[in-house]
C-alpha cells in the first residue's frame, strides 16, 4: 500500500516491512506520514504502532489515501487523453479543411473525416499513394503489446536526444567562455535559444504512424549503411565531423563578429 501511494504522489519514503524490526518500521512509518502531511498526532509518536487504535487508524488513513489519489490519477489521464484526442481530431479537420469538430460526436467526426479522404483519394492517380505496409488485423491484446513496444522504444530515443542535445548545449556554451565572447552573451542567446527550445526531447511517433506508413519506407537506405558507406568512403568523408564542427566555429564567429559590429 504504501509502495503504490509513493508511486502515486511522488514521495521519498515508502515502508519496507520487516518482521524482526519493529523500531525501523515505526520510524519508516513516522517520516512517510509526515511527509504525507497526517492530521492525526496519535499516529506520529514513537509507540504508536503499540496501541491496537492507532494500528486501525493507520490503515484506515492510508487506505482512504490510496483509494483517493488512484481517483485522482484515474480522472486526470482520463481527462488527458480525451484532450489529446480531440485536438487530433481538430488538427485532422484544419488539414482537410473542415469545420471544426464542436458539439459533434466522435463518431460523426470520423464519418466525416473518412468521407472526406475517400473523395481526396478518388481524385488521385493510381497507385500514388501505395500499398500499406501493415496488412494485418491485431487484436486488442496483440495492438497492446505494440504500445508497450513503442513506448519502450520511445523512452530509449528520448534518453538517446536528450543526451546529444546536452553534448549540443555544451559545446554551445563553450563559445561563450572568450573574453571577447563574454560581451555579447545576449545576442548569441538570442540567435540560438528560439533554435534550441524547437528541438523537442520526447519523440512524436504513435502506432497511427504504423498505420499510415506504406512500402516505399522499407526501401529507405541507411547513411550508415555498410552497403551506402562502400560507396561514399573517401579521405575526404573520413573529416566529415571536423568540418561540422568548423561550421559551428564559424556561424558564432560569424555572430560575434556581427554583434561586435553593430554596436
Amino acid at each position: 500500500m504504501t509502495v503504490r501511494l509513493a508511486q502515486l504522489l511522488g514521495l521519498e519514503e515508502s515502508v519496507c516491512i520487516d518482521e524482526n524490526d519493529a523500531d525501523g518500521l515505526q520510524s519508516h512509518i513516522s517520516r512517510l506520514l509526515k511527509e504525507m502531511l497526517c492530521p492525526y498526532p496519535a499516529l506520529l509518536e514513537k509507540e504508536a504502532l503499540q496501541k491496537k487504535e492507532n494500528c486501525l487508524n493507520l490503515i484506515l488513513y492510508l487506505s482512504s489515501e490510496l483509494q483517493a489519489a488512484q481517483i485522482v490519477e484515474s480522472k486526470q489521464s482520463h481527462v488527458g487523453d480525451m484532450c489529446t484526442t480531440m485536438q487530433n481530431l481538430k488538427s485532422i479537420c484544419q488539414t482537410l479543411k473542415l469545420s471544426e469538430p464542436n458539439g459533434q460526436s466522435t463518431i460523426d467526426i470520423i464519418s466525416h473525416i473518412e468521407a472526406k479522404i475517400k473523395e481526396i483519394c478518388e481524385d488521385l492517380p493510381k497507385q500514388h499513394l501505395g500499398k500499406p505496409v501493415l496488412k494485418l488485423s491485431f487484436n486488442s491484446e496483440q495492438w497492446g503489446r505494440l504500445e508497450q513496444i513503442n513506448s519502450a522504444l520511445s523512452a530509449e530515443y528520448e534518453h538517446r536526444r536528450r543526451m546529444l542535445i546536452k553534448r549540443l548545449d555544451v559545446t554551445v556554451q563553450s563559445f561563450s567562455w572568450s573574453e571577447r565572447a563574454k560581451n555579447c552573451l545576449d545576442r548569441m542567446a538570442k540567435v540560438y535559444q528560439p533554435l534550441r527550445y524547437s528541438l523537442l526531447f520526447k519523440p512524436s511517433i504513435s502506432l497511427g504512424h504504423l498505420l499510415a506508413a506504406r512500402e516505399d519506407i522499407c526501401h529507405v537506405m541507411k547513411t550508415s549503411s555498410g552497403q551506402t558507406r562502400e560507396k561514399t568512403a573517401c579521405a575526404i568523408n573520413k573529416v566529415g565531423i571536423y568540418i561540422s564542427f568548423l561550421w559551428i566555429l564559424l556561424f558564432f564567429t560569424f555572430a560575434i563578429d556581427h554583434a561586435g559590429g553593430t554596436e
